[in-house]
């Protein structure tokens, strides 16, 4: 009777318990390098899974739901194509609408804080099947006329962080946009919307009382309800039982010429689809779960290298046996099979521990950096058992495939033809190792000095001591004459503390490059002849804040800043690209162009006073820039720049008083200096950069901890060889050498083709790595360096323990 290729597997699994045991040294070294491999794949799919696979929390049968999305060209949305959606998508149960946006929230007289919010129909939290934690959602009442009902729904999170929890929650109020709105309800735990990686919501409010965060670009408040165009509103269907994306989408098709023809000439290229509630295409899926685990299944290969290398070692090493076990009529197969059993469970032990590191790591990650919380669950799991065995049979079938084919040939171990390294196989393992160890420390050290540029790319002469802080009026629903008078006063009062020598109130960033926001007429242009341009408001002592000196000319004056705009300043690279460096008394027709394209009519005549120097050490510094002494538009949001002279500790606080003097409601979205505000908007990149990094760090140190194990393990094989090569007078300098040579000539090759790779990988992603180039000779060079020289050490041990064998005890042990 045949056996089955399986039987005797439970004899496998006792010997290979039994050898593992007998060996811990290479058991604990295989364990550790698989479980850092695999924890650190387990915890990049523990990000994954919640912001993509995991089903919103509290959300009532998530796979019912449909987004409904209309596309115009400009984008725009309008209240009516709700309204008709709502009404013919007989495929729903019932639609709801939403706009994403933020909002200055006040809690208990305390300082204002910006939070991100939802604007909905009442009926969204019906739709989505969500039960509240305390209190109750929306009804229709508070949804038809603005300040009849107002009301407003407030995050669990908020709920726990600033209301401890208390149950009287429901019978206090919140400052939204600076008025006083009564909660009546809190959503349940984990809940913030349907929109994953969008938006973060922990208040929510009506449509009808949308005109508290809504502005049009002119100021004036808009009413969801009867305001013309939007820049756009989302909407969330609930399918009805048997219903299809693809019927619902058939439906919507239909409803394209109607919602055409109700809207404006300039929006009538319409079109709709229908999708999953947060992702359209499926593909994008794929691609986000594959560029997030890239950099973890590197460090994963690197550990399966790892692991393979030590394998064959240990597996060369006991050539005899498997030369016997085949003589003796064992099957090539059978013996393929015992290698993979120790695979097998070498994997798993390294899985095991892998969970343990995970389990740490989720706990720990989400404070440092990602602000979600992250939990092993089901499918976590289950993605650990599949790279488990996926580990098993990368590292353990080369392997045993190698030996097999070897011992089948009656050759085990260091021959004539295998040289270099032992094995051509180990070789190519070292190598890859190297590759992949260069590639991700080079890569790593480009990203890190990307985001450094970035962040003090600013061109700001003591940048510790220059504050940033950006004020906002527009939020509070202020006038365009009282945001006019705010602004006055905040300059002021800042201008007035000791210690700030100089200060400013600008509508951008000196160190962000963005699109003209102003039309301009060179002199002698027709109206037809209009260019777009990037303008700054320079409100107060600008200049001197950022350090930039007169190349001619003046700045401005308090006579400049009178009721009408007549004159403007512009930096050299605007004179020496438009007015060949003869710009003073030059007259140029000025326009605001933030709310459309203007007319030459609507433009003013500026006479250009002076020339300024940018400011130095920017990526931006050579763009052509007016500057203007009054706003173009009525602002209602600019920045404030101060320089101070005082301590740190002490000059934020005043200048954060003497702002909450003149409006205590006042949202600050940024207050700090200027490395303090540049580093919390880059935190991604530089997030980016210490991952990488330290993914090159553990990489490195697992490819040091291989090659040691795999050196050690042929010094041990080649104990005759070296005890010959001493006896005939071998020098321990030439041994030592001999076995440097022949471990460290891969990993050079390995060097070279990592810094290929990683040249390649900097010019796929070459836009994020602005200010570096693709091929960093100073990055690749350090990372080679250190590779290089984290291999020599782990292969000098063990070369110079074999430098001292005694050749007469090597040769009566062989």
């Amino acid at each position: 009777m045949r056996r089955s290729i399986w039987s005797g597997v439970e004899q496998d699994v006792r010997h290979a318990f039994r050898g593992l045991t007998g060996s811990p040294g290479f058991t604990l070294g295989v364990t550790l390098s698989v479980a850092v491999g695999i924890a650190a794949n387990t915890l990049a799919f523990s990000v994954l899974n919640v912001a993509f696979l995991r089903p919103f929390p509290a959300v009532h049968a998530q796979h019912e739901l449909a987004r409904v999305s209309v596309h115009t060209k400009p984008r725009s949305g309008r209240f009516e194509d709700f309204q008709t959606l709502r009404r013919h998508l007989t495929g729903l149960s019932d639609l709801a609408a939403n706009v994403s946006t933020d909002f200055a929230v006040t809690v208990d007289g305390g300082s204002s804080m910006i939070l991100e919010g939802t604007i909905v129909s009442s009926n969204y939290f019906d739709v989505l099947g969500v039960a509240p934690a305390a209190g109750r959602f929306f009804v229709p009442e508070e949804d038809v006329e603005p300040w009849t009902r107002p009301a407003v729904v407030i995050g669990f999170g908020l709920w726990q962080r600033h209301f401890q929890g208390a149950p009287d929650v429901l019978s206090r109020q919140i400052l939204v946009n600076g008025a006083a709105l009564p909660i009546v309800g809190v959503t349940p735990k984990g809940f913030t919307s349907v929109t994953k990686g969008e938006n973060d919501s922990q208040v929510w409010i009506t449509m009808a009382m949308s005109e508290l965060a809504l502005r049009t670009e002119g100021g004036r408040p808009v009413n969801i309800r009867n305001h013309a165009d939007l820049t756009w509103i989302d909407y969330v269907g609930r399918r009805k039982p048997g219903v299809t994306n693809a019927r619902v989408q058939s439906q919507a098709a239909a409803l394209v010429p109607a919602i055409a023809a109700a809207r404006p000439a300039k929006s009538k290229d319409v079109s709709i689809s229908v999708g999953d509630v947060y992702m359209n295409k499926r593909s994008d899926l794929a691609a986000a779960a594959a560029g997030f685990l890239a950099l973890p299944m590197l460090v994963l290969a690197i550990a399966c290298a790892n692991a393979a290398n030590l394998i064959l070692s240990r597996a060369t090493e006991r050539g005899r046996d498997w030369i016997m076990r085949l003589a003796l009529g064992a099957s090539r197969w059978r013996v393929v099979r015992q290698i993979l059993v120790e695979s097998l469970l070498l994997a798993s032990a390294g899985s095991a521990v892998g969970l343990l590191l995970t389990y740490w790591g989720v706990r720990v990650v989400p404070r440092a950096a990602i602000p979600i919380e992250l939990t092993i669950d089901l499918p976590v799991l289950l993605f650990t058992m599949g790279i488990t065995g996926l580990t098993a049979l990368l590292f353990g079938l080369g392997p045993a495939l190698a030996v097999t084919r070897s011992a089948a040939r009656g050759r085990i171990g260091a021959s004539k033809r295998d040289t270099w390294f032992g094995s051509r196989t180990r070789a190519a393992l070292v190598a890859l190792q190297a590759a992949l160890c260069v590639g991700l420390l080079s890569t790593g050290a480009q990203f890190s000095k990307t985001a450094a540029m970035i962040i003090n790319d600013h061109g700001v002469a003591d940048p510790d001591r220059f504050l940033v802080a950006t004020l906002d009026v527009g939020r509070l629903r202020y006038a365009p004459e009282e945001a006019r008078a705010f602004f006055d006063r905040a300059l002021a009062q800042v201008q007035s503390i000791p210690g700030v020598p100089s200060a400013a109130l600008v509508n951008g960033e000196p160190w962000n490059a963005w699109d003209g926001d102003a039309m301009l007429w060179m002199p002698g242009a027709s109206p037809a002849e209009g260019k777009p341009l990037q303008t700054m408001y320079a409100g107060g002592d600008l200049f001197g804040a950022l350090g930039q000196s007169m190349v001619a000319g003046r700045p401005f004056s308090d006579a400049d800043r009178g009721a009408v705009m007549r004159t403007a300043i512009v930096n050299k690279p605007f004179a020496d690209r438009y007015l060949a460096g003869r710009a003073l008394g030059t007259t140029l027709r000025l326009a605001d162009a933030s709310s459309g394209i203007p007319t030459y009519a609507q433009g003013v005549d500026v006479t250009i006073i002076g020339i300024v120097a940018p400011p130095t050490g920017l990526r931006s510094d050579k763009r052509p820039l007016i500057y203007h002494p009054l706003p173009l538009d009525s602002p209602r949001r600019l920045t404030l720049f101060a320089r101070f002279e005082g301590a740190r500790a002490s000059m934020l606080p005043a200048v954060r008083s003497a702002l909450m003097s003149i409006e205590p409601r006042l949202p600050l979205e940024r207050f700090g200096t200027l490395p303090d505000v540049q580093g919390k908007e880059h935190a991604e990149d530089r997030w980016m950069a210490w991952a990488i990094g330290g993914l090159g760090g553990l990489a490195l140190m697992l490819a040091a901890v291989g090659l040691y194990g795999v050196v050690s393990y042929m010094v041990t094989m080649r104990r005759r060889e070296i005890g010959i090569r001493m006896a005939l007078g071998s020098a321990r300098a030439g041994v030592v050498g001999l076995i440097l040579r022949q471990s460290l000539r891969p990993a050079l090759l390995g060097c070279l083709a990592g810094g290929i790779g990683a040249v390649i990988v900097a010019l796929i992603v070459k836009a994020r790595l602005y200010g570096a180039s693709a091929a960093d000779p100073l990055a690749l060079a350090g990372a080679s360096a250190l590779v290089l020289a984290m291999l020599i050490a782990a292969s000098v041990i063990p070369a110079r323990r074999a430098s001292s064998i005694d050749p007469a005890i090597a040769l009566r042990d062989q």
